[in-house]
């Protein structure tokens, strides 16, 4: 069973509009601890959980875990069993800035960003919060139910072993599609005393 109750692409390296103008935070530049509090739309009386694991991959994740004493946390997971559309924000702060004039272009995260712009090449993210609309609206929140976080102990317990036999009795077409094409590469004839 995993330890973690989500998993959130928390920033997905896209630009975003503020309301000074655009802004790409440079997601290889993006520092955070594995254990960072996860809030609701940035409150921090208004705590969700706490994060397992923070980690870049293309886009910003954080997997975590939802609180067993507050609302809040009880609200949030029970609108996400529902298939409320939570999207994520990331409480960030710049620490390296980069300012792109008028015209100018940069790129950032793969994408060319075109000034007047900036980019924070080096940040670091003190808090991530489930908000109803993000800056970056390409966030995604899967939540994961019990029944869920059980299923893979339950796959396990239905794997089969593929065997000779098993496909013979089970599947006769694939044997003889196998048997035509060895034939084939061997470049025998399908009446060979061999087979």
């Amino acid at each position: 069973k995993p330890d973690v109750d989500f998993v959130i692409e928390a920033y997905t390296g896209e630009v975003v509009d503020r309301w000074w103008g655009k802004l790409a935070i440079a997601v290889d530049g993006i520092k955070a601890k594995k254990n960072i509090p996860i809030f609701r739309d940035h409150i921090r009386n208004q705590v969700v959980g706490f994060s397992k694991d923070t980690w870049k991959d293309g886009s910003f994740f954080v997997s975590g875990k939802f609180s067993g004493a507050t609302p809040h946390a009880q609200e949030v997971k029970a609108l996400a069993l529902e298939g409320f559309p939570w999207q994520a924000s990331i409480g960030v702060m710049p620490v390296k800035i980069l300012s792109i004039e008028k015209d100018a272009e940069h790129e950032v995260n793969g994408k060319k960003l075109k000034g007047p712009a900036e980019v924070w090449l080096q940040s670091k993210v003190i808090e991530t919060s489930f908000v109803p609309f993000g800056a970056d609206s390409n966030t995604t929140i899967s939540v994961f139910s019990v029944e869920e976080m059980e299923q893979p102990a339950k796959e396990e317990k239905q794997q089969m072993e593929i065997t000779a036999d098993f496909l013979k009795k089970n599947h006769p077409e694939i044997v003889a599609a196998l048997i035509a094409e060895a034939v084939t590469a061997a470049g025998l004839t399908e009446k060979h005393p061999g087979l």
